[in-house]
């Protein structure tokens, strides 16, 4: 108890560091491209606003995961970490399409005729320099919260990720205009005035896959999609030894990964008629054998001869049972 206290304090930490920076860096991006007349820096402004907003969200969802069940939420809180993995995926995805949409507008309004107001480059290096340190910062304290909380964390995991490539944007971004000047005296010279939108294009482009993966894989923890093989793998031989003690065997096992919890339905079969003293004994046995390589794990365990295909207990009715 002590160690999960002390994990949920870190998590706490970062992602209260990382709701001020992430607010910083908005302010600095759109002022930033106010003075600069980049386009590119208000799309990296914008990201960092995201990235406030949901801090605010993900700090209340990480105290929600501490709460067990109750009444209103019968298998408990942790499900909302995933719905913040989904939504924040998708919010993200949204203001993509629309740098993409937006600079592709430009580049039609450019093509059309219209002329490019020109960029401060002065601005752009001062603000690349400071957000380019502030995300390296970010991404490093929500790294180490994230490794000294046990790595359960997907809360510190997406933060971490999403610092991490706003760094890795904004110095490609940074790169990339950089390079507008030395065109104005090559043969790529009509190149220039557009050089905004097309950095603004290749970085959005590059988010996508990011996010879309990150997507994914909140919808599929929602959907209730079985976990990964390996996983099951790991559960199953931790918890054999345990049930076989308790003379249950392994039926089935229905594990699925909700946030930085699992939640599983066990089917075991008993050798010898069970009281419901034993299944409560078997069950604890169970969730203390996962707890070193799964954390804490909902588990409810179902003593039975069919599994989950109830039909073929009607096929085969006990013998022994007297009819009704």
């Amino acid at each position: 108890m002590q160690a999960e206290t002390a994990a949920f304090r870190l998590e706490q930490r970062a992602l209260r560091v990382g709701k001020w920076a992430n607010l910083g860096m908005a302010i600095a991006g759109v002022l930033a491209a106010w003075l600069s007349n980049s386009q590119a820096l208000l799309v990296d402004g914008l990201f960092s606003m995201v990235g406030f907003l949901s801090a605010i969200v993900a700090i209340r969802i990480s105290g929600n995961t501490r709460r067990g069940a109750d009444d209103t939420r019968p298998m408990g809180y942790a499900v909302d970490e995933s719905i913040y993995q989904t939504f924040r995926s998708l919010l993200l995805l949204g203001l993509v399409m629309f740098g993409i949409t937006s600079a592709g507008m430009n580049i039609a309004r450019y093509a059309a005729g219209a002329e490019m107001p020109p960029l401060h480059f002065d601005v752009i290096v001062v603000y690349f320099v400071g957000i380019c340190a502030t995300c390296l910062g970010l991404a490093g304290i929500n790294y180490f919260a994230w490794i000294r909380s046990g790595r359960i964390s997907d809360i510190l995991r997406l933060e971490m990720l999403a610092a991490r490539y706003d760094g890795f944007i904004t110095l490609a971004a940074g790169a990339g205009l950089s390079l507008g000047p030395y065109l104005s005296t090559t043969p790529l010279a009509w190149v220039a005035p557009i050089m905004d939108s097309l950095v603004v294009i290749f970085l959005c482009g590059i988010s996508i896959s990011l996010y879309w993966r990150e997507f994914r894989g909140g919808l599929s923890e929602l959907a209730g999609v079985t976990a990964a093989p390996d996983v099951l793998a790991t559960a199953e031989t931790a918890i054999i030894p345990a049930l076989e003690s308790l003379g249950l065997s392994i039926c089935e096992i229905s594990l699925i990964k909700q946030g930085r919890r699992f939640q599983m339905i066990l089917y075991v079969r008993p050798a010898r008629p069970v009281t419901g003293r034993r299944v409560d004994a078997a069950t604890h046995a169970v969730k203390k054998a996962l707890y070193p390589v799964l954390g804490r794990v909902d588990c409810v365990l179902v003593p039975t001869e069919a599994g989950r295909d109830l039909s073929l207990a009607q096929i085969h009715p006990d013998p022994t049972e007297a009819p009704a």
